[in-house]
């Protein structure tokens, strides 16, 4: 999956806000569709985007690291945050801690990225502080170098 159609897509909100996307360089192959990575990672970065602190520029960073066969990639913010007792129930369909006029959205954003992780064979987790940001931690197989032709299970997180 390409990440620069990724902050093209998202470069308007991402000034509107005055805030900064950060991708790290030379991220590893995964085992996966692009599509459904392209997914995972839309839906991140835009409930980062959503769930940003007012008055606060916007901080995302996405990091990458090699973990025993796996691949773990981590979208993290410096928005409103995620209280603890939370931290299953937003994997979930419709449910929402915000009200539509406080954070607009439908309640599906993060369970359709958990649903898309599991169909990829890895984990999603969050990891968050009231106040001072959310960690989003996606874990996946992770692929051997192949080419484009060759095979199109096989995904770079930027290419």
């Amino acid at each position: 999956m390409d990440s620069e159609p990724l902050a093209t897509d998202l470069s308007a909100r991402i000034h509107d806000s005055q805030g900064t996307l950060a991708i790290s360089d030379d991220p590893p192959m995964v085992l996966g569709d692009r599509t459904l990575l392209r997914q995972v990672f839309t839906n991140l970065l835009e409930n980062a985007l959503t769930y940003r602190k007012p008055g606060t520029p916007l901080h995302v960073s996405v990091t990458c690291e090699n973990a025993e066969g796996a691949v773990i990639v981590c979208v993290a913010d410096n928005g409103i945050g995620i209280a603890a007792e939370f931290h299953e129930k937003i994997f979930n369909i419709f449910q929402r801690l915000h009200s539509d006029d406080d954070y607009p959205g439908t309640g599906i954003g993060l369970a359709t990225v958990k649903k898309c992780v599991e169909l990829l064979d890895g984990q999603v987790w969050v990891e968050s502080t009231m106040e001072e940001g959310s960690r989003f931690f996606v874990k996946l197989p992770q692929g051997r170098p192949v080419s484009r032709a060759e095979d199109h299970n096989h995904a770079s997180i930027d290419g």
